[in-house]
Order: structure tokens, then C-alpha cells, then sequence
């Protein structure tokens, strides 16, 4: 029986699974493992061709092959890439080496290499082991796997040796961002909130939109709740303009309270390519709003 890791149920990942498009125009699902896919991962690495292909993995015979898989799912922390159209085709493991230290594996099925699975892979087990508490990933490479370091540097990861052994280690310090990705939403979030009332008119909305150079604006009842969000392309259609604007808006947003990490809000613009977050105070009134420009002025801040 597959269980969760402690903690894991907590992840952005777990409640908000990852989805993208890979260079094929394939849509591919990113989530935790979980009993429904252990016997499809299990088959993944049996059927993996040609065996034995990257550092000695998977092993060659059917049974050290299924106790080595037995072990990635029991002892690791696994992520898996799902294509709609074919299954199960990537696994990323954590495993715990040490109290703050993991070492990572990710494998994608030679057909789907090179199309930006394990980029996404990557990337996502990396901010999973950072919710995770790890303050550092390590892991090694075949010297001879370009594809593969090409990858992981553009993650973040650096080498601990790059000389001529037949693989290199390398690691990320993942606990060198936790500080800086810490910092509570409120502190770096706009103030000076531009907002419209459910009950302003479409063409009302339209100035709004033109006078502010703005792509969203959340909406708001007389309590200041956040009841929708009103974007540009809603405005597109022409019937909409004699309509109210509570009529027209997106009514399930997504939303942050000021004392939300930078990193859960830059993992949502991430995961569910978001233009804006709402904030709000303990009362769900809006008192501000994040966009991708004020994370980004707040990194320019800390790295220059």
C-alpha cells in the first residue's frame, strides 16, 4: 500500500496538480503518486527500453528491476508525468539521504525525452522538496548526458565536480531561496487596488480597463468580497456590453490572504498561469493585488 510522505498533503502539488504542453503540443499532467498509478509506474520501468540505459538503471532482470521500483516508491517522494493520450511516461523521486538533504532521480521514457518533460519534472520536484523542508538536492549524471546536465543547470543545479570522472555530482541549495521566498505577500503586494463593483455596466468596465493599461480586475460586492474577476478578453464580445459585470465575470478565483509566502503565489501564477492574485485580509476583504511584474520586482531586489 502506497502512503503519503508526512507533510506531502500540505504541497502546492498535492492540492494543485501541474499541467503543460509539451514541444509536441501534448498536453501532460504533473502530480504525487499515488496507489491508483503504483502498479502503471511498476510497468513503466519493466517495459523501459533499452534497460540497464542511464547509470546502471533500470536493472536488467524482471525481479532486481521490480525491487528497485519497490524501493523508489516506498522510501522516495515520487512525482508523475501523465500524457492523456499514453499514460504514465516520467517518475521524479526524492529520496532522504539525510535530515534536510535528498537525493533526486528523474526518468523519462526515451519517446517523451527531449520534449521538455523533464524539464517540467525537474522544476516541479525541486519546489516540491523546498515545501518539503530539504535545504539541499543532490544528485549525479553520466558525464556523457548532455541532455540531462543541460536540464538541471538551466533548474539551478550546480556542479560539485566537473572533471573527469564518468559522473559528475551535482546539487541545488534549495534552503539558500527559503529565506528570501519566505516574505509574507503583504509586504511586496499593490495597495492602491483598481477594483469594479459587480454592478457596473460592461462598457463602464471598458474605460476602467483603458484609462489603467490593466488586463484583470477583480470584482467586488458592497462588503469588498472578491465575487469574480474581470479580464480584457470577457470584454471581447460584443452582446456582453449592455450586461453588468457580475454577469460576465470569472466567479471561481483564485486567491491569497496577505500573510501567504511568496512562494505559494509565485507557484500558483506558475501552475495555473494566473495574471493576478487577489489578497485578502482575515475577513476575506480585498485589500491588495500581486501580479507576475511585482514578484518580479521584488527578485530584482534581492539578486540585481
Amino acid at each position: 500500500m502506497y502512503t503519503l510522505a508526512h507533510g506531502l498533503d500540505k504541497t502546492t502539488i498535492y492540492k494543485y496538480p501541474s499541467s503543460f504542453v509539451n514541444k509536441k503540443n501534448e498536453p501532460i499532467l504533473v502530480k504525487i503518486l499515488d496507489e491508483n498509478w503504483r502498479s502503471r509506474l511498476i510497468n513503466m520501468y519493466l517495459s523501459y527500453k533499452p534497460r540497464n540505459s542511464f547509470s546502471g538503471l533500470p536493472p536488467l532482470s524482471d525481479e532486481s528491476c521490480l525491487k528497485w521500483v519497490d524501493n523508489l516508491i516506498n522510501s522516495g517522494i515520487n512525482l508523475i508525468a501523465i500524457s492523456f493520450e499514453n499514460g504514465l511516461i516520467g517518475n521524479a523521486v526524492l529520496l532522504p539521504m539525510k535530515k534536510e538533504m535528498a537525493e533526486l532521480l528523474v526518468v523519462v521514457k526515451p519517446e517523451y525525452q527531449n520534449i521538455g518533460v523533464g524539464t517540467q519534472l525537474t522544476r516541479n520536484i525541486v519546489q516540491l522538496a523546498y515545501e518539503m523542508g530539504y535545504d539541499r538536492v543532490w544528485l549525479t549524471v553520466e558525464r556523457g548526458n548532455n541532455r540531462a546536465r543541460h536540464v538541471y543547470l538551466k533548474c539551478g543545479f550546480e556542479y560539485i565536480n566537473a572533471g573527469e570522472f564518468d559522473e559528475h555530482e551535482m546539487a541545488l541549495e534549495v534552503g539558500f531561496y527559503r529565506k528570501i521566498m519566505s516574505v509574507p505577500i503583504g509586504s511586496i503586494m499593490n495597495r492602491n487596488v483598481i477594483k469594479i463593483s459587480e454592478v457596473t455596466t460592461c462598457k463602464q468596465a471598458i474605460d476602467l480597463f483603458l484609462k489603467y493599461n490593466i488586463s484583470a480586475l477583480p470584482v467586488v460586492n458592497e462588503k469588498e468580497e472578491v465575487t469574480g474577476l474581470l479580464s480584457e478578453t470577457d470584454l471581447l464580445i460584443e452582446t456582453n456590453y449592455a450586461m453588468m459585470v457580475k454577469d460576465i465575470s470569472t466567479r471561481s478565483v483564485i486567491s491569497v490572504e496577505d500573510d501567504c509566502h511568496v512562494s505559494t503565489a509565485l507557484r500558483l501564477f506558475q501552475l495555473k498561469n494566473l495574471r493576478c492574485l487577489p489578497v485578502l485580509d482575515a475577513d476575506k476583504r480585498l485589500i491588495g493585488i500581486v501580479g507576475r511584474k511585482d514578484i518580479l520586482a521584488y527578485m530584482k531586489t534581492i539578486f540585481g
